[in-house]
Protein backbone atom coordinates (compact mmCIF):
# COMPACT_ATOMS: atom_id res chain seq x y z
CA UNK A 1 0.00 0.00 0.00
CA UNK A 2 1.65 3.23 -1.08
CA UNK A 3 1.27 6.50 1.27
CA UNK A 4 2.76 10.03 0.57
CA UNK A 5 4.43 11.85 2.84
CA UNK A 6 4.94 15.46 2.22
CA UNK A 7 7.73 17.08 4.13
CA UNK A 8 9.01 20.26 3.86
CA UNK A 9 12.90 20.45 2.62
CA UNK A 10 14.85 23.51 4.41
CA UNK A 11 17.29 24.69 1.70
CA UNK A 12 20.12 27.13 2.03
CA UNK A 13 20.02 30.02 -0.75
CA UNK A 14 22.07 28.31 -3.16
CA UNK A 15 20.78 24.80 -2.86
CA UNK A 16 17.27 26.89 -3.35
CA UNK A 17 18.72 28.24 -6.59
CA UNK A 18 20.00 24.74 -7.52
CA UNK A 19 16.43 23.10 -6.92
CA UNK A 20 14.64 25.96 -8.86
CA UNK A 21 17.34 24.84 -12.26
CA UNK A 22 16.82 21.25 -11.66
CA UNK A 23 12.99 22.36 -11.80
CA UNK A 24 13.40 24.86 -14.80
CA UNK A 25 15.12 22.14 -16.89
CA UNK A 26 13.06 19.22 -15.98
CA UNK A 27 10.30 21.32 -17.03
CA UNK A 28 11.91 22.06 -20.48
CA UNK A 29 12.05 18.40 -20.96
CA UNK A 30 8.94 18.04 -20.00
CA UNK A 31 7.17 20.13 -22.59
CA UNK A 32 10.08 19.49 -25.38
CA UNK A 33 8.74 15.39 -25.57
CA UNK A 34 4.96 16.61 -25.40
CA UNK A 35 5.80 19.05 -28.19
CA UNK A 36 7.58 16.33 -30.34
CA UNK A 37 4.63 13.55 -29.65
CA UNK A 38 1.92 15.40 -30.17
CA UNK A 39 3.78 17.12 -33.90
CA UNK A 40 4.11 13.25 -34.53
CA UNK A 41 1.14 11.38 -32.69
CA UNK A 42 2.98 9.45 -30.84
CA UNK A 43 2.58 8.45 -27.01
CA UNK A 44 4.70 5.10 -27.21
CA UNK A 45 6.86 5.63 -24.38
CA UNK A 46 9.85 3.83 -25.75
CA UNK A 47 9.62 5.69 -29.34
CA UNK A 48 9.41 8.81 -27.61
CA UNK A 49 12.79 7.84 -25.83
CA UNK A 50 14.30 7.18 -28.83
CA UNK A 51 13.11 9.91 -30.43
CA UNK A 52 13.72 13.10 -28.21
CA UNK A 53 16.53 11.83 -25.58
CA UNK A 54 19.13 12.96 -27.14
CA UNK A 55 17.74 15.94 -27.89
CA UNK A 56 17.03 16.82 -24.86
CA UNK A 57 20.24 15.73 -23.11
CA UNK A 58 21.64 18.06 -25.44
CA UNK A 59 19.79 20.87 -24.84
CA UNK A 60 20.27 20.15 -21.04
CA UNK A 61 23.50 18.15 -20.26
CA UNK A 62 23.94 19.53 -16.29
CA UNK A 63 20.52 17.46 -15.99
CA UNK A 64 20.94 14.01 -15.28
CA UNK A 65 20.05 10.95 -17.47
CA UNK A 66 17.52 9.63 -14.95
CA UNK A 67 16.03 13.24 -14.82
CA UNK A 68 15.06 13.37 -18.14
CA UNK A 69 13.98 9.91 -18.52
CA UNK A 70 11.40 10.89 -15.43
CA UNK A 71 10.30 14.16 -17.36
CA UNK A 72 9.90 11.94 -20.75
CA UNK A 73 7.71 9.57 -18.55
CA UNK A 74 5.55 12.47 -17.26
CA UNK A 75 5.20 13.38 -20.80
CA UNK A 76 4.23 10.09 -22.19
CA UNK A 77 1.56 10.08 -19.52
CA UNK A 78 0.40 13.40 -20.34
CA UNK A 79 -0.16 12.70 -23.86
CA UNK A 80 -1.97 9.71 -23.25
CA UNK A 81 -4.43 11.51 -21.19
CA UNK A 82 -4.48 13.92 -24.00
CA UNK A 83 -4.58 11.53 -26.94
CA UNK A 84 -7.81 9.53 -25.49
CA UNK A 85 -9.56 12.94 -24.82
CA UNK A 86 -9.14 13.55 -27.99
CA UNK A 87 -10.70 10.80 -29.09
CA UNK A 88 -13.88 11.16 -27.09
CA UNK A 89 -14.44 14.27 -29.49
CA UNK A 90 -12.95 16.89 -26.45
CA UNK A 91 -11.21 19.43 -27.39
CA UNK A 92 -7.08 19.45 -26.20
CA UNK A 93 -4.14 21.11 -27.25
CA UNK A 94 -0.12 19.85 -26.82
CA UNK A 95 -0.22 19.19 -23.11
CA UNK A 96 2.39 21.69 -21.69
CA UNK A 97 3.22 22.74 -17.78
CA UNK A 98 4.90 26.28 -17.12
CA UNK A 99 6.18 24.27 -13.99
CA UNK A 100 6.29 20.30 -13.93
CA UNK A 101 7.78 19.17 -10.69
CA UNK A 102 10.88 16.78 -11.12
CA UNK A 103 9.99 13.58 -10.20
CA UNK A 104 12.85 11.56 -8.88
CA UNK A 105 12.99 7.87 -8.20
CA UNK A 106 15.71 5.38 -6.37
CA UNK A 107 18.97 6.23 -8.59
CA UNK A 108 18.32 10.05 -8.09
CA UNK A 109 17.52 10.35 -4.39
CA UNK A 110 17.64 9.01 -0.79
CA UNK A 111 15.91 9.25 2.34
CA UNK A 112 17.72 8.81 5.58
CA UNK A 113 14.69 8.83 8.14
CA UNK A 114 16.66 8.69 11.54
CA UNK A 115 18.75 11.91 10.02
CA UNK A 116 16.05 13.75 8.62
CA UNK A 117 18.00 14.21 5.38
CA UNK A 118 17.15 14.08 1.25
CA UNK A 119 19.87 13.62 -0.83
CA UNK A 120 18.34 14.97 -4.28
CA UNK A 121 20.32 15.36 -7.94
CA UNK A 122 20.59 18.38 -9.00
CA UNK A 123 22.24 20.76 -11.44
CA UNK A 124 24.74 21.01 -9.40
CA UNK A 125 25.25 17.88 -8.30
CA UNK A 126 23.75 15.77 -4.93
CA UNK A 127 22.93 17.43 -2.60
CA UNK A 128 21.69 17.09 1.01
CA UNK A 129 18.92 18.98 2.26
CA UNK A 130 17.35 18.48 5.92
CA UNK A 131 13.59 18.15 6.50
CA UNK A 132 11.11 18.20 9.70
CA UNK A 133 8.81 14.81 9.53
CA UNK A 134 5.86 15.53 10.39
CA UNK A 135 3.50 14.04 12.84
CA UNK A 136 1.36 11.75 10.78
CA UNK A 137 4.02 10.70 9.03
CA UNK A 138 5.52 8.86 11.76
CA UNK A 139 4.12 5.38 11.17
CA UNK A 140 4.82 5.14 7.82
CA UNK A 141 8.26 5.25 8.46
CA UNK A 142 11.07 2.46 7.29
CA UNK A 143 8.63 1.52 4.32
CA UNK A 144 10.50 1.11 1.20
CA UNK A 145 10.74 4.80 -0.37
CA UNK A 146 9.19 4.14 -4.22
CA UNK A 147 9.55 7.93 -5.83
CA UNK A 148 9.55 11.48 -5.01
CA UNK A 149 8.13 14.40 -6.54
CA UNK A 150 9.89 18.27 -5.94
CA UNK A 151 7.32 20.74 -5.51
CA UNK A 152 7.44 24.57 -5.08
CA UNK A 153 5.12 26.23 -3.63
CA UNK A 154 4.84 30.16 -2.18
CA UNK A 155 8.52 29.77 -1.72
CA UNK A 156 8.68 26.74 -0.34
CA UNK A 157 10.32 23.43 -0.87
CA UNK A 158 8.50 20.59 -0.54
CA UNK A 159 9.31 17.11 -1.67
CA UNK A 160 6.16 14.57 -1.59
CA UNK A 161 7.74 11.25 -0.77
CA UNK A 162 6.00 8.10 -1.97
CA UNK A 163 6.36 5.31 0.65
CA UNK A 164 5.27 1.65 0.61
CA UNK A 165 4.54 0.07 3.66
CA UNK A 166 2.43 -2.76 4.42
CA UNK A 167 -1.41 -3.14 4.10
CA UNK A 168 -3.21 -2.83 7.81
CA UNK A 169 -3.93 -6.34 9.21
CA UNK A 170 -8.17 -6.88 9.19
CA UNK A 171 -10.07 -9.58 10.89
CA UNK A 172 -12.02 -11.67 8.49
CA UNK A 173 -15.79 -11.36 9.33
CA UNK A 174 -18.89 -13.24 8.62
CA UNK A 175 -20.62 -9.46 8.45
CA UNK A 176 -21.75 -8.39 5.21
CA UNK A 177 -22.67 -4.64 4.41
CA UNK A 178 -24.66 -3.66 1.68
CA UNK A 179 -25.62 -0.54 -0.32
CA UNK A 180 -28.97 0.62 -1.41
CA UNK A 181 -28.84 2.43 -4.21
Amino acid sequence: MNRTVRVKLQPTPEQAEALAETSALFTQSFNAVCSYGWEHSEKNGVRLHHATYYTCKAEAPVLVSDLHIQARVKATEALKSAFTLQRQGRKVSTPTAHVCPPRYNVHTFKVDWDEQTARLSTTQGRMSLPFHVPEYAIPSLGGKVATADLIQRDGAWWLHIVVDIPAPVVQPTDDIMGVDL
